[in-house]
């Protein structure tokens, strides 16, 4: 058995993806349709939405944090789907939705995403040792 590693918080942010309910909006997203973030990381989001739009789709998020006052807007582009009537059928248990990967996010949004992050997982560490 090998010893475990521990990574910094800065090395396990970059990579981690921190669950959450998120109201998103976005252009070509249906009104009546919901549309939430399930999960960010400093990369990306994934949206959950029974109407995920087609894989390269250039878009703008807007979206705010939790304890963040400023709207986050990022423009992002849809890198895969789950679950989109055209593509596949959906798979019980996984979420239908869509990934998207963050392209132009300018610096006090992407500062804003690394605090939340780090906020979390130093949470989540405060947790393991009580």
């Amino acid at each position: 058995m090998s010893p475990a590693v521990s990574l910094s918080e800065n090395d396990l942010a970059q990579f981690f993806r921190v669950p959450v309910y998120l109201p998103v909006d976005y252009d070509g997203r249906e009104m009546l349709s919901t549309s939430r973030i399930s999960n960010v990381s400093q990369n990306g989001v994934f949206i959950a939405t029974t109407k995920p739009l087609p894989l390269g789709t250039e878009v703008e998020l807007r979206f705010q944090l939790p304890s963040v006052r400023e709207l986050i807007i990022v423009k992002g582009v849809v890198r895969w789907s789950r679950g989109s009537p055209k593509h596949e059928k959906p798979v019980p248990g996984r979420a239908i939705g869509m990934g998207v990967e963050f392209s132009k996010l300018p610096r006090a949004h992407r500062a804003h995403i690394k605090n939340f992050i780090g906020r979390f997982i130093t949470e989540m560490r405060g947790r393991k040792g009580q």
